[in-house]
């Protein structure tokens, strides 16, 4: 009796990936229960370090192990766990606003993906799952990760007058410039605000690139506007220099896309003539300074009262 009560409770182990544990017991274990039905009849523990730990009576503990040795084989063959290091940091851009991004990933791919406690600093998220899910949502991530670790935000200061003409009709000449740049988000000030930034973020190179060509651009505006300095009120600017010349000056209208000034007259007093150009063109004139962005709103102040 003592050798049949001994032998009527056996034990027995399993090892798989750890991991796998929390697809064999499933969500509230519903899992565990499909695949051993008679779990009253035998004591099931998980460990840490991946062993399955089995006690019952003889056929109760044998069948729960082909049936975990099946679904382990099912998951080896389907499944993965991987990991992939991305800074601290950056796991906020992974997430996305609301974890927006992250659920995105999950949903499109059907993995399962632990981001570490940010008090842990562990730079490991876990990603697990169909295989191909894995693989796919190991690569979006990566992808977030390089955007981000590649991208630049950059201001620009360009005269809130000159914004409008920036934009375009219905937007057209900045929609070219996105086209142009289409990593690069251009982004300008509510005109309500009053405020001269224009502040473009993407990829660093092209962000550098697209400052390139707005700060040309503004040059090119301010030139134009350059061109009522000459002018004057009421012409008077160009009635001088005839007066004084007797050069007559040609300023290209503000709506024309042009920068060109035409001279005409004699021609020993054309030098004469186009020194008084740049000496009322220059009479107002343009600098730049340049320091950390996050610098902007100290210099520029509640309601504009420091730059004031």
């Amino acid at each position: 009796m003592v050798y049949a009560k001994a032998s009527s409770v056996i034990t027995a182990e399993i090892t798989c990936e750890s991991w796998m544990h929390k697809f064999l017991i499933g969500p509230k274990g519903m899992t565990l229960e499909t695949l051993v039905p008679n779990k009253d009849k035998v004591q099931i523990g998980f460990e840490q370090d991946g062993l399955i730990y089995l006690e019952g009576a003889p056929e109760e503990v044998k069948k729960a192990h082909m049936s975990l040795l099946c679904e382990i084989k099912r998951l080896t063959e389907e499944m993965s766990s991987e990991t992939i290091k991305v800074s601290p940091p950056l796991h906020r851009h992974v997430i996305g606003r609301g974890g927006a991004l992250i659920s995105k990933i999950k949903d499109e791919t059907g993995v399962q993906i632990s981001i570490p406690n940010e008090q842990t600093n562990s730079d490991e998220i876990k990603v697990e799952g169909n295989k191909e899910g894995v693989k796919k949502a190991i690569e979006e991530i990566a992808e977030i990760v390089k955007r981000i670790e590649n991208e630049k935000t950059r201001d620009i200061l360009i005269e809130q007058r000159f914004h409008k003409q920036l934009i375009g009709a219905k937007g057209e000449t900045v929609q070219k410039l996105r086209e142009q740049f289409p990593s690069v988000i251009f982004s300008f000030p509510d005109p309500g605000k009053k405020s001269d930034i224009v502040n473009l973020r993407g990829d660093r190179v092209e962000v550098d690139k697209a400052y390139k060509q707005l700060t040309a651009m503004n040059k090119e505006l301010v030139a134009r506007a350059q061109h009522r300095y000459i002018v004057g009120p009421q012409r008077r600017g160009l009635a001088e220099i005839l007066k004084s010349t007797g050069v007559s000056v040609e300023v290209p209208p503000e709506e024309e896309d042009s920068d060109t000034i035409t001279l005409r007259g004699d021609p020993t007093k054309l030098g004469e003539a186009l020194a008084m150009v740049y000496a009322k063109a220059s009479s107002v004139i343009t600098a730049e300074i340049t320091c950390e962005s996050w610098m902007h709103k100290f210099l520029i102040g509640p309601k504009g009262m420091t730059l004031e």
